[in-house]
Order: C-alpha cells, then structure tokens, then sequence
C-alpha cells in the first residue's frame, strides 16, 4: 500500500499528528495486534483526522462499518485500490470495500516502500484451510488462493535487479501453498532456489504441520540447498492431544515429533521455531506439563508464546475460559524455559559463512544470519550489507551470536 501511495505522489509519514489521511494496516491473527490497530484508529480519530482501516480487523468483523461510519475500510484482497480508497477518503467521503476481491489475489508487481531495503517479502498465497477453534483468519480471509510459482519467481528476480539478496516468503500456511492451482511448496522452493542468482538467499515462511508432510521430501530437498536457508516455522500450539483437539488442529503431537525428527535426521543443525498458546480453556494442568516437556524435548531455536486471549466470533470464545492468572502463570513458564534454551552454544569458536542485509543501530553493529539462520552480529561494517563472509563465533547467547569477519566479503 506504501509504495502505491508513494507513486501516486503522497507523502508519507510516521506520525499520526502529520497525516491528513491515517491509512492502519490491521491484524487479526492475536487480540492485543487488533487491539493496537483499533487504538491507532481512535487515536486518529481523536486528533480529527481522517481514517482508512485495511486488513484483516475490518475484513474479519464487517460489523465494524456500523460501529466506525466515519472510518473508510478496506477488504484484506482489495489492497490494490488503496490509492482509489485514499483520494476519497481525503474528500470527506467514506468508503467501504469489504468484499472480497472476486479473482485472483492483488498483482505481486505493485509497488511497494521496503523496510529493510536488502529484504524483499513475497505472499506466496493467502487464506488458510483450516477453522481452528480460536483463530479468525479463516473468516478474515477465506480459503486458500495461490499465486503462480511463475508470478513468485518473477517477483523474486524484480527485486534482485532492485539490489535485494535476501527474500522471504510470506503465507499464513505455506505448507498449503498450490493446493488450489495444482501446485506445491516443494516445487516453489525448488524453481526458487534454481532461479535466483548467486549470493541470494531465500528464507521460508510459517507452515502448519498437516500440508508440509505431504511434501516433505521435496521440502528437505530445497532446504539443503546452498541458497536456502536451513530454516522452518512450524507452530506446534500444545505438547496435548487433547487440547490440539479442542483446537481442531488436524495433527497429533506424534505427528508434530516425527516431523521434527525427519527434519533434524536429514538436516541436523536446522533452525526450527514454533508458535505456542498458553491457557487454552480446555488446557489442564496436565496438559500445560505436557507442553513444556515438548518444549524440553525438542530444544527449539525459539518459541512465540502467547497468552490465549477469546476471540468474539470463533468456538473457543463460547467455551469455559481458564482464569487471567492462569494463563499469564502459563505464559510466564513458557518464557523462562525458552530463555534456558541456547541451541546457539554449539556454535562457539567455529568459523560460519555468514549473509548480510542489515544493521543494528544501537549496538553498531552489522547484522547476518548463517546458512541455519542463528543471527550474527559483528562490528559494525557496511561495506558487508549484501554480502557473505567468513566469521568466527567468539560469544553465543539464546537470541544470536557475535563475532568477527576473518575472511574477505563474497
């Protein structure tokens, strides 16, 4: 939308008090994102400015429109008239385009403002085939819609000429990818990995456990190869079967730990995080020990954990909710195991090839990820920002690793 907006001649701002037209970018996904994105738009609304809400809030709970009449809203797969959407706004008039686009997905050619000017992020599709019990996503979204593997493969050289080396795929389920076009994630990230020059590295997105394992072969396949990161997302959510159950999640957790193990059998040294939520409502105390020994088991790299927190609309917001103290308790147990968890150690005094696309301003330091991913930091040069080098790992910690460049950049 930034890059949209940007080519029709706005200017744009981060500070709500400088804007004539306040565009929020909403998510669904967790109370406390739709949260924020409903607080900035009061915020705006406050300061009398005038508002347009975009993603997944508004196209989620349409009754929205009625409880904001002065706000403007814009459906999830309408984002590509985001410019029509503005100038209207900007008239005084409200607009709402909550309907969902009828073919197809917004072009991957619009333009677009990068935060990180060496990361390109591609949707490779959008929806979800899942109805888990506490997410909205599925309603926000619809069903699964994918984009040619040609469209992401020409996106994906577009922003190489554009001086991107880093690329990330973005889904809400890329294990689901191509289920619609009779295609699959294996093939996407093979044709990638054939695509993309030299010194160009390509990162996967999150997938659900069910659609990966259909396809993992070809999945592990991509993931050795020298230009793919050694890197998986895979949420977990519970270690009980019982409460993967409540939540409708399709996979038991036997099922969960023969993927971790096919993965790590063939890839020893991969990256894996996993999503977790804590104080589900059917979760028991027994349930709760049964996640943390998952946890304690598989010695994920990292663990995004959350509070369960009932989303209006969704089957577990009808169900018994456990206590506030119970699930921050829970939540709390979860952050203190993940944070005795340095599967970085491993790495102390060896030399690792290390990709570069960033920086960290308040360290001065210059930021890279090896090829499975554990975040190096080194002092700072930009002269490295697109490259790779040699560097030798002098200090390890649970988030990242420090070190120094002993070889020239290549």
């Amino acid at each position: 939308m930034l890059g949209q907006l940007r080519d029709y001649g706005y200017t744009l701002v981060d500070k709500v008090e400088e804007s004539d037209v306040c565009v929020v970018n909403s998510c669904t996904v967790k109370t406390p994102s739709e949260s924020r994105g409903l607080h900035l738009v009061n915020q705006a609304t406050e300061m009398q400015k005038k508002v347009v809400l975009a993603g997944c809030v508004p196209s989620g709970d349409k009754r929205l429109a009625k409880k904001l009449p002065h706000v403007s809203m814009l459906h999830v797969t309408q984002l590509d008239r985001i410019v029509d959407v503005v100038e209207e706004t900007s008239r005084g008039r409200v607009v709402t385009l909550l309907d969902k686009k009828r073919e197809g997905l917004p072009s991957l050619a619009l333009p677009k403002v990068r935060q990180d000017r060496l990361t390109e992020i591609i949707t490779i599709n959008a929806g979800c085939l899942n109805f888990c019990t506490y997410c909205k996503t599925r309603v926000a979204r619809g069903t699964v819609v994918s984009y040619s593997v040609e469209e992401i493969v020409a996106r994906a050289l577009e922003a190489v000429k554009e001086g991107v080396c880093h690329i990330e795929l973005a889904s809400e389920d890329m294990g689901a990818y191509g289920v619609d076009i009779g295609s699959n994630i294996a093939e996407l990230l093979l044709r990638l990995s054939d695509a993309l020059p030299p010194g160009v590295m390509l990162r996967t997105g999150m997938t659900n456990p069910p659609y990966i394992m259909e396809h993992l072969d070809g999945v592990i396949e991509a993931l050795k190869r020298p230009n793919v990161y050694s890197f998986m997302h895979i949420p977990v959510q519970s270690g009980s079967d019982a409460v993967l159950k409540a939540m409708k999640r399709k996979y038991t957790v036997a099922d969960f730990l023969h993927l971790v193990g096919r993965l790590r059998d063939e890839i020893p040294d991969i990256y894996l995080l996993t999503d977790i939520i804590c104080g589900f409502p059917t979760e028991t105390e027994e349930d709760w020990k049964a996640t943390l020994e998952l946890v304690r088991l598989c010695r994920f790299h990292g663990v995004y954990s959350s509070r369960y927190f009932a989303r209006a609309g969704t089957p577990a917001a009808k169900m018994k909710q456990l206590p506030h103290s119970v699930t921050k308790r829970r939540y709390q147990e979860l952050c203190a195991l993940d944070a005795l968890n340095d599967r970085n150690e491993r790495l102390q005094g060896t030399t690792q090839r290390v990709w570069f696309a960033g920086t960290d301003d308040a360290r001065n330091q210059t930021v890279g990820r090896t090829k499975n991913f554990a975040k190096v930091l080194v002092p700072r040069d930009d002269l490295l920002l697109g490259q790779s080098a040699n560097v030798e790992i002098v200090q390890t910690s649970v988030q990242h690793v420090e070190g120094k460049v002993v070889g020239a950049a290549f």
